[in-house]
Order: C-alpha cells, then structure tokens, then sequence
C-alpha cells in the first residue's frame, strides 16, 4: 500500500511508520523539517502545517496523526491556540488535497484522543458523550476537521487513543529521574488511567486500514483500565525503587486549572468497537506491558 502519514516523526508516527515498512509498504511522510526523517526509506514532502504539496498523488490511505504535543507545563494562550490550530489546519490540509486529487485513498486514519470524554471516574465507551474542558473541546475541533471526506465514499475511522505506553512519549517524563533509587507519583494515585501500549495502538491502526468494514469511532486503550497507583507500583516494582508523592500545588499553580486535564486526569475507557471487531490486545495487563517497554 501506499501512505500518506501527517505526524510520522512524532512517538506514535515513528512507530508506525517502521511497522508499515516492515510490512513492505510505500510511505510518504509530510514533515517542516527534513532532519527529522529518520529512515532512509521514508519518501518525504515538506510541509508548512496547512498545505499539502500537490504534487503528492494516488495514496491508498491517509493516516493524521499531526498536532502540536498536549503535555507542557507551561500553558497559556499562546500553547493552547497552537494545539488547536495545528489539528484543524491539518485536518482541512487533508479535506482540500481529497477535494482536489486524482486518485483518492480507500481510508482515512484520523487521530484523536480519550480526551474527547473529559475527567471521570464513571466508564465511558464510544457511545459517551464529550465532556465540557479544553482537551474536550480540541478533540471536538479535531474530529470535524475532516469529517466532510465522507461525502467522497471515503471510509472514516477516528482513532481515541489513551496514554501510550512505550520507549518514548508518557513514560519518558514520568521516569525523568530513573536513575535516583525513588520514583515519583505523580497525580492523584486514585484517579483512573486508560493506557494502549505502543505495540498494541499500531496493531489497530493496521488492523483498522485493512479491515474495509470499520469505520466511525474507535477507543484504542487497553480494555483494562487501573488506577494511576497501580501505575506507579508496578513500575516500581519492576524498576526497584520506592514510591514518593510529588507534591500535587507545584502543578497547579504553575498550570492552574489545565492541571486537571494533563495532571490530574481521571478517565476510565473501554475499547468497545474495536473489541467487537474482535481485535486482539497483546498487553492489556499493564504488568505485562510495562515489563515488554522496560526489561
């Protein structure tokens, strides 16, 4: 096959990206910045986040993992503007090259996130409804920027991926401090955390591209949801070192109110559509997902 990828460079996008070559596809990787492409098999095209070049033809698939990264300490205007900005500019990037390409893709992957449901502890499946802060908003935002390819007979899956485990990404800034002989907790050790380890969320993404009968919203997080103390145990129990509480007003005053969606999150999710299609799991427990990232 033949793939367009928006956000290849990216945790997530690299990983995909070698599983596909792997497989003996052709892939195509918009990028702003052409160092960053780290295979040598990778085609590439730059990019400046709201064109795609029109040179770019006759890919079999689309998948937009694009977007500017939610998890910053610094929040302000400035950073929220962007992480919405950059989600909708890429989504209607895609909408114009569909409206104006010769040979359109069977299927579009368009990326998204759990934030879509906002803070609860209450189970929530596809059938949800969205919650009502911030990272609710952007994925709202997120999700309608393509919506309109539809109308081109193109199949739509939308991807709400959970906290991605892997060499990479979430675990890298919780384990900043590996090498001390303590591992901090950070958040509410109560709250509960719907994670996908890295392995598991390219499988679906695959699984979905080739399965020519799914399409619509699919929660792609591990159909076991935990708290985030067992989280932080089973790390420390696999790490060997002791649990220490990082004090929760450090975040909140130089967040504020954000806190609660990128520190202090509490979201139980359940993979219902994607389970129905009778997709596999690999590392659903997160004991065993944990041990394949770190031993």
């Amino acid at each position: 096959m033949k793939i367009l990828i928006l956000g290849a460079t990216g945790f997530i996008g690299k990983n995909l990206s070698n599983k596909l070559l792997e497989e003996g596809n052709t892939i195509y990787a918009l990028t702003r910045n052409s160092k960053k492409i780290f295979d040598r098999r990778i085609n590439f095209a730059l990019w400046d986040g709201e064109k795609i070049p029109e040179n770019l033809d006759g890919f079999d698939a689309i998948i937009n993992l694009a977007g500017e990264n939610i998890f910053s300490i610094l929040y302000n205007k400035n950073k929220k503007r962007k992480i919405i900005e950059s989600r909708v500019n890429a989504g209607k990037a895609i909408l114009n090259f569909i409206e104006k390409t010769k040979i359109r893709p069977e299927v579009l992957i368009q990326a998204s996130a759990i934030g879509y449901y906002g803070n609860s502890d209450e189970e929530k499946d596809e059938f949800s409804p969205p919650g009502k802060d911030f990272l609710s908003e952007v994925c709202i935002e997120w999700e309608k920027s393509t919506e309109k390819i539809e109308k081109y007979g193109i199949r739509r899956c939308i991807i709400r991926i959970g906290i991605v485990l892997g060499k990479g990404g979430f675990l890298s800034k919780i384990l900043l401090f590996q090498k001390f002989p303590f591992l901090f907790i950070i958040g509410n050790p109560e709250n509960f955390i719907s994670f996908i380890h890295i392995e598991d969320l390219i499988n679906a993404i695959i699984f979905l591209i080739k399965n020519k009968n799914c399409k619509g919203i699919y929660n792609l997080v591990s159909p076991f949801p935990i708290k985030f103390y067992d989280l932080y145990n089973t790390l420390a129990k696999i790490l060997n070192k002791k649990l220490i509480k990082f004090p929760d007003f450090f975040f909140k005053i130089l967040m504020q109110k954000i806190a609660d969606e990128v520190i202090f999150f509490n979201q139980k999710i359940i993979p219902k559509r994607i389970l129905e299609e009778k997709f596999e799991f690999s590392y659903s427990d997160i004991e065993k997902a944990l041990t394949k990232i770190l031993k």
